[in-house]
């Protein structure tokens, strides 16, 4: 008879949103965003060490176990934790961060409490130097079924209000939009 034996997985990332939400309830890889991002909601697939204190390495509620890049036009630049941001990028603060166990969501207040601005960033949880599950294993950022690795989330904010066409007596008529329905005229 064969006996199965019983191996506990990683833990990996199974949905991250902003606070302010981004329209669908997640934010997805290189998604672009209006929204005003003040939070990040990062939610685990099972439960993740949280001890008293939130300064541990391991601990999901340490600042520490993220971070938060911006690209400078270039690119990204960070390639991970392990290294913390390259200087060809800029570190945004990741300010507290909370954990509810019975979401499994960590909640990492960034920049401040001020919205991103217009740019394009990067997120990495941090596998790779720390967050690991109850049974101490480490998170698996790039869900191969190994621990150990960083979870990697990049967006694109824009922060550029949306704009109104204003029509003018003084342009053309052929320039006005077609889509408004005028009133239809009846004589009495």
């Amino acid at each position: 008879m064969d006996v199965a034996l019983y191996q506990p997985a990683p833990p990996t990332v199974s949905s991250v949103d902003s606070l302010a939400g981004s329209g669908d309830g997640q934010l997805v890889e290189n998604e672009l965003t209006a929204a005003a991002i003040t939070a990040l909601a990062v939610t685990f697939d099972h439960a993740v060490a949280d001890p008293a204190g939130d300064s541990g390495a391991d601990d999901v509620s340490n600042p520490a176990n993220y971070l938060l890049v911006e690209a400078n036009g270039d690119g990204f630049q960070t390639a991970g934790c392990s290294v913390g941001a390259d200087p060809g990028d800029s570190a945004i603060a990741v300010d507290s961060v909370s954990y509810s166990s019975a979401t499994r969501t960590a909640t990492a207040s960034v920049h401040g409490g001020l919205p991103l601005p217009g740019g394009a960033y990067r997120l990495f949880v941090c596998g790779s130097t720390s967050i690991s599950d109850l049974d101490g294993l480490k998170l698996d950022g790039d869900a191969d079924g190994t621990g150990g690795d960083d979870f990697v989330r990049s967006f694109v904010v824009d922060d550029a209000p949306p704009s109104t066409p204003v029509l003018s007596a003084d342009q053309p008529i052929s320039t006005w939009s077609r889509s408004h329905r005028w009133p239809s005229r009846r004589s009495a």
